[in-house]
């Protein structure tokens, strides 16, 4: 009887010279992203399966294109796409072609350095706590025409609906915080990239800040939610270990 191999779920390349700030998520993911479409192209593969870029769907399995910052310094060091719903062949071979990407007027180097299976340790988790990295961004509408916020539309109503659609349990606590410490820099959450060419923003009552959120028991990775987690925003990691200091639950 033939073994069945694993799905290959996500894929790990490292920047080099150690890329932009964290503040650059927005910008650097779809640059990488276009690189990876355009070598599908040029091999004659076409575009990427809906399955790897759908729309958002319930589940989420399409891909999520992911920032690290392994040494903890701000810069991104390490690129993930994670695809739960899997990678076929024609897929791993255009991300395995992709050799540079330019963001901010700086050419970067990449290099695979990971695939397989869906990783069991750094960003995936599990964990019971995790912390944002990368601001969450409300996606829906908060306010009234008269400039009152909704109930179920403030930003921990829209989170905890994010939460149930990806079939994760409530959680036991949710906190807030303005800023997130990257490297020896307190960063706000307004000084990341929101917006960007190719795609459009958050609504326009949209806030942002950095969760922080704790379980009952640990729960797998990657976590990224709101405004553009597809492309890193709202991005969370375990406490423990994490490439940011510590953030404080209030």
């Amino acid at each position: 009887m033939m073994q069945r191999t694993q799905p290959v779920q996500a894929w790990r390349w490292s920047v080099s010279p150690p890329g932009p700030h964290l503040t650059a998520t927005v910008p650097v993911m779809e640059a990488i992203r276009g690189a990876a479409i355009f070598m599908r192209r040029e091999m004659g593969n076409g575009l990427f399966p809906e399955s790897f870029h759908g729309a958002d769907r319930g589940g989420h399995a399409h891909a999520f294109w992911l920032p690290e910052d392994e040494d903890g310094d701000g810069l991104i060091d390490h690129i993930w796409v994670s695809c739960a719903s899997g990678m076929d062949a024609r897929t791993i071979a255009a991300l395995a072609s992709v050799e540079w990407f330019r963001a901010e007027g700086v050419r970067y180097e990449v290099a695979p350095s990971w695939m397989g299976p869906r990783p069991l340790d750094g960003i995936f988790g599990p964990s019971a706590v995790w912390q944002g990295v990368t601001p969450y961004v409300t996606s829906r509408r908060r306010l009234t025409k008269t400039g009152k916020e909704r109930a179920d539309e403030t930003p921990e109503a829209q989170l905890l609906r994010e939460l149930l659609l990806r079939g994760l349990p409530a959680p036991v606590e949710i906190g807030w915080e303005p800023a997130a410490w990257c490297g020896e820099d307190n960063v706000l959450a307004s000084q990341f990239a929101i917006n960007w060419d190719k795609r459009g923003g958050p609504p326009a009552d949209a806030v942002a800040s950095f969760p922080a959120i704790v379980f009952a028991e640990p729960v797998p990775g990657p976590l990224a939610f709101g405004h553009a987690a597809h492309f890193g925003l709202g991005l969370l990691v375990p406490q423990i270990g994490s490439a940011c200091n510590s953030l404080h639950i209030s």
